[in-house]
């Protein structure tokens, strides 16, 4: 297989830089940002990532955040529904230019799943929360429905005495389905799977769902990996079909990808079990009445290593974007990015490369208006330490500028105290460039800024109300974003 390599070293992580050269406003073909830590706290686990109208983008972690065109933040969102701020994990354009977000809360001890319907200022228009539809309900993927109303899949507290195929669970897979304003309208729990991962609408207006282990999703104890599975249901969640497939592992924890024209692609490997397994894609047919539902056709891919295939999604030429790893070993690390055209035959493929140390895990991947790709991912320390959101833009052909990259603190050498603060922020630098500061609320309001030269400077905001901020500092060669409180 023929091989276009961009060679890409992760040597660090918390500063988000991009050497593409960008100027007076202008757009970067590729770049990498990378956000998280005590500045970004709940954000270095990505779950949806959208591109706006303005060519920025959003993205959930437990908290909203919006990045322009550049990948430089825009603005931090958080919600409050009257408990304290709710963790978001998952969100959906709606059928009226706005957004549908799930989030759970924990009240006492216990779990409940919401809805947060916005507008395309993500400004919240209403919302709901979900109370009585099963102990410890927890969301994992929400769609809206033909009728303008919504369907929740996900999980909730299970009955450990109900003996299905593989015995009682802890824990069952939950549909929660409401009308246009998020009143509940009917729920559906499965004792014989542990949780909803993800779905997709059908054509005959049911439901095609990706469960986690249970009687459609089984454990194999011989070692041989798990067995992943598809779910089909009617408009009213009843199950009407399922399917394990026994020879392949396919993943289940990713979005389901409609296919285009009929059917849905799944992505996954060969065995992950082997040594040396491939990543595996497959069409499957979900519009028949067959209670099984049929792999239409299938393709493998793979290089000198062992590959594992993470995430799939649609292109505008009709075909497909994957994301995959590959691994030495059992340690994933290396991205692995494949074009295919719409029968799954590869076009181009590419390998983003990092630094063994470096843990280094996407699973979302989106084509962008330009034609390129957006990743959203995970990295930090390969051990204990703090993990980071990672944002990887890509031209046409999945490559990154060689010399994009993410640098340690130290090699920076940026400190901004004290944190809290009261009536001066100090701002230290390891060499005396000229640099500018900007202060802003977590919507994007600039409260404050400025142009400095030298080694250390001290910022008056004696006049700056009480509240969490942040600051954003900009030199000729870097960038760099912290989270801080005033006092």
């Amino acid at each position: 297989m023929k091989r276009n390599r961009s060679l890409l070293t992760i040597i660090g992580i918390l500063i988000c830089m991009c050497f593409s050269q960008i100027s007076n406003g202008q757009e970067a073909k590729t770049w990498i940002k990378t956000f998280g830590g005590d500045e970004y706290p709940g954000m270095e686990y990505p779950g949806a990532i959208y591109q706006l109208a303005d060519s920025g983008y959003v993205i959930n972690g437990a908290d909203l955040m919006k990045v322009d065109v550049n990948g430089d933040l825009v603005w931090l969102k958080q919600y409050d529904l009257g408990n304290g701020p709710v963790g978001i994990n998952n969100m959906e354009p709606t059928n009226d230019d706005g957004y549908i977000l799930t989030a759970y809360s924990n009240i006492n001890e216990e779990w409940f799943p919401s809805l947060i319907k916005t507008d395309n200022a993500f400004d919240t228009l209403w919302t709901k929360t979900y109370y009585n539809v099963g102990i410890d309900a927890f969301p994992s993927s929400v769609r809206q429905t033909n009728d303008g109303g919504f369907i929740i899949a996900g999980s909730c507290t299970g009955d450990t005495t109900y003996q299905g195929v593989m015995g009682g669970y802890p824990s069952a897979g939950i549909l929660i389905r409401t009308d246009e304003t998020g009143n509940v309208r009917w729920t559906k729990i499965n004792q014989n799977v542990s949780r909803y991962d993800d779905f997709l609408l059908n054509q005959d207006n049911g439901f095609i769902i990706s469960p986690s282990i249970g009687m459609w999703n089984i454990i194999d104890h011989s070692g041989h990996g798990t067995k992943r599975s598809l779910i089909r249901t009617d408009s009213l969640g009843n199950i009407k079909g399922h399917t394990f497939y026994e020879y392949c592992e396919l993943s289940h924890f990713d979005p389901i990808c409609k296919a285009h024209g009929e059917g849905v692609i799944l992505v996954g490997s060969t065995a992950l079990y082997e040594r040396e397994p491939d990543i595996m894609i497959a069409n499957i047919d979900v519009i028949s009445k067959r209670e099984y539902m049929w792999i239409n056709w299938s393709k493998t891919y793979g290089e000198d290593n062992a590959e594992n295939g993470i995430a799939v999604q649609p292109t505008d030429d009709g075909g497909y974007i994957i994301l995959g790893a590959k691994r030495s070993y059992y340690n994933y690390g290396d991205i692995f990015l494949i074009k295919t055209s719409s029968e799954g035959n590869s076009m181009w493929t590419n390998t983003i490369r990092h630094v063994d140390s470096e843990m280094y895990s996407f699973k979302r991947i989106k084509q962008t208006n330009d034609g390129g790709y957006i990743l959203a991912g995970t990295i930090g320390p390969s051990g204990p330490g703090e993990r980071y959101l990672c944002l990887i833009k890509t031209d046409e052909n999945g490559n990154v500028n060689e010399e994009s990259g993410v640098k340690y603190a130290s090699e920076l050498g940026v400190r901004i105290y004290p944190n809290p603060a009261n009536n001066l922020l100090i701002i230290e630098k390891a060499n005396p460039d000229s640099y500018s500061f900007e202060i802003t609320s977590l919507n994007g309001q600039l409260i404050q800024s400025g142009t400095y030269a030298g080694q250390s400077h001290q910022i008056d905001i004696s006049l700056v109300q009480t509240g969490v901020y942040l600051i954003t500092i900009r030199s000729q060669d870097h960038v760099i974003t912290k989270k801080f409180t005033k006092q």
